[in-house]
């Protein structure tokens, strides 16, 4: 794994429609959404409570 590659999971990218992301991957997997939307509510919940 590379520097940063998280970060289309912490940003959401495999959840958006693939028109909304420039150079977005077109092979986002059901497995890849679920882990996105997982990411995003660890950090927004981390932001909420501390």
């Amino acid at each position: 794994v590379i520097h940063a590659d998280e970060l289309h999971h912490v940003f959401g990218y495999p959840v958006m429609n693939d028109v909304m992301v420039t150079n977005a991957v077109s092979s986002w997997t059901d497995d890849d959404r679920r882990m996105s939307e997982y990411v995003m509510a660890l950090w927004t919940n981390f932001a909420k409570y501390g």
